[in-house]
């Protein structure tokens, strides 16, 4: 007898029983939203950067000729920001400076830029196996995309409705620009730390 039919027939007489996962989340008194998880997030806003790349790598010949890795920027509150850079050999998530965030964007305004929203709860899935910098931006995005190429995820996310170009060389312009008379640097580009229209400040 296999486990799923143990499974079925455990549900058939014990249909109200809870799971021991579902127990211990009762004794410890988390609230668990619709969702599964212990705090609810609305969806962010991600500055999904599509640059060249920085060292010549041999498989660059087979893509796109500027849009040859991804990267993901985030801009937060407290004026800090959060990098999601997919390595081949690891998966680097960073909260960095605004002088450190600088550098990213440069790179960035040699590429293409879009502000995209998250997809919450997501309908990516983890069974796609491929795993390379467009696959995985595409999961933390929660598009379902099946993409293998930085342009491939550059071209969907642009057909869809309310995804924004951002013109990053405006943005580091702002970014970088003097402090005004009372004190305060222009804001530096699209709102990239809450959900709703975008504001350019």
């Amino acid at each position: 007898m296999t486990l799923s039919v143990v499974a079925r027939i455990r549900d058939a007489v014990l249909p109200n029983r809870p799971s021991a996962a579902e127990t211990a989340v009762q004794v410890s008194g988390l609230d668990v939203d619709a969702y599964g998880a212990p705090v609810t997030f609305g969806p962010a806003r991600w500055l999904v950067c599509f640059v060249p790349g920085l060292r010549h790598q041999a498989w660059h010949r087979l893509v796109h000729r500027t849009h040859k890795h991804v990267l993901m920027l985030r801009r937060n509150a407290d004026d800090t920001w959060t990098l999601f850079e997919p390595w081949w050999t690891r998966l680097l998530v960073r909260s960095i400076r605004a002088d450190q965030a600088v550098k990213y964007l440069r790179w960035a305004a040699l590429g293409d830029a879009l502000l995209v929203e998250e997809d919450v709860p997501g309908h990516g899935s983890q069974l796609r196996g491929w795993a390379n910098c467009a696959s995985l931006a595409a999961f933390v995005l929660g598009r379902p995309y099946r993409v293998w190429s930085p342009n491939g995820l550059f071209r969907r996310l642009l057909a869809e409705e309310g995804v924004k170009r951002v013109d990053v060389r405006a943005m580091l312009g702002r970014l970088t620009a003097p402090e005004s008379q009372d004190g305060r640097r222009r804001a530096p580009g699209p709102d990239l730390t809450s959900s709703g229209p975008t504001s350019w400040g």
